[in-house]
């Protein structure tokens, strides 16, 4: 399923630091989990239907991919305000793609993570459907990064095609969420 958005995955964790921040991945990232050091064979058995699939191993800063639409965004700003009561500057980034956008599961922990400047990035994959729903049908906002400002901070438009532009962006976002 994440055939055309490696770019987005890889781009996204070269920009981490595998030591201290965490990837919060949906079921497209698969590329981005075996960057930031999820084993391919574990990363496959989900496949198989094993619950190894989902184990995630101590240590590696990472929680297990999410199928549900916007169910790991929760979870990933909780982390991050944990992480900040800590005071630690890791940083967290939450991967969906635009149809979790419209849900509560998105606007909810969007809005805390934007009161509270918990370290969250919120990388919202556009390929203009939510599921079956074109975007115009999906959302009224004129594109998907704008909701960002509704909630505190900063949505920036990149190429998700292009990796050198994707690994630009997110490293100027962790530098600012630090």
């Amino acid at each position: 399923p994440g055939i055309g958005q490696e770019a987005c995955s890889v781009g996204s964790v070269m920009a981490l630091d595998p030591d201290r921040d965490w990837f919060v991945p949906q079921y497209r990232e698969v590329a981005g989990q075996f960057l930031h050091g999820f084993s391919l064979v574990r990363g496959y058995l989900w496949h198989m239907g094993s619950p190894l699939g989902f184990h995630i191993p101590e240590g590696l800063r990472m929680l297990p991919f999410q199928a549900a639409v916007a169910g790991q965004i929760p979870h990933a700003v909780g982390l991050g305000w944990g992480l900040k009561l800590r005071g630690r500057d890791d940083v967290v980034v939450v991967h969906f793609g635009e149809g979790a956008s419209s849900h509560g599961d998105f606007y909810e922990p969007a809005n805390f993570a934007g009161v509270t400047k918990a370290p969250v990035i919120f990388f919202c994959q556009n390929n203009h459907w939510a599921i079956s729903t074109p975007r115009p049908l999906q959302t009224a906002a004129p594109t998907v990064a704008q909701k960002a400002m509704a909630c505190g901070f900063p949505g920036v438009l990149v190429d998700g095609n292009d990796l050198f532009a994707v690994y630009e962006v997110m490293r100027d976002a962790v530098a600012r969420a630090r």
